[in-house]
C-alpha cells in the first residue's frame, strides 16, 4: 500500500475515533492498520511529520478547544478526550496552546 494513502486511512480512522472516552494505545492504531507499531510510526511519520500518537494528541486538543469556545465544561471535555483528570487536560492544552482551558 502506498504510505500517503495508509497516512489518510489512518488519519480517517483516528478521526472516527477523536471522542472516544479511552485514550487509543498505539497497539490499537497499528493493529487498525495491519503493521506493527514501529513500521506504523515510520510510515505515518514519513507523510505527515508526525507520529500517529501525536497527531492523534493535537487533534484531540483542537476538538476539545471547539467545544470550550461552545461554553461546555472543561471537566466534561477533558474526560471526552481521554484525559484522566481536568489537571492532565490542563497541562497538556497549556503545553500546546499557550494559555489554561479557563482563559479560552
Amino acid at each position: 500500500m502506498d504510505d500517503r494513502l495508509l497516512a489518510l486511512q489512518m488519519a480517517a480512522w483516528m478521526e472516527r475515533h477523536l471522542a472516544d472516552s479511552e485514550q487509543l494505545l498505539a497497539p490499537e492504531v497499528a493493529a487498525a492498520s495491519g503493521y506493527s507499531e514501529n513500521r506504523l510510526r515510520q510510515k505515518f511519520y514519513n507523510v505527515v511529520g508526525e507520529t500517529p500518537a501525536g497527531y492523534l494528541r493535537k487533534r484531540r486538543l483542537t476538538e476539545a478547544a471547539r467545544e470550550l469556545l461552545a461554553g461546555e465544561a472543561i471537566v466534561r471535555v477533558a474526560l471526552k478526550y481521554g484525559y484522566s483528570s481536568q489537571d492532565n487536560f490542563t497541562t497538556a492544552f497549556k503545553s500546546w496552546f499557550g494559555l489554561n482551558p479557563g482563559e479560552l
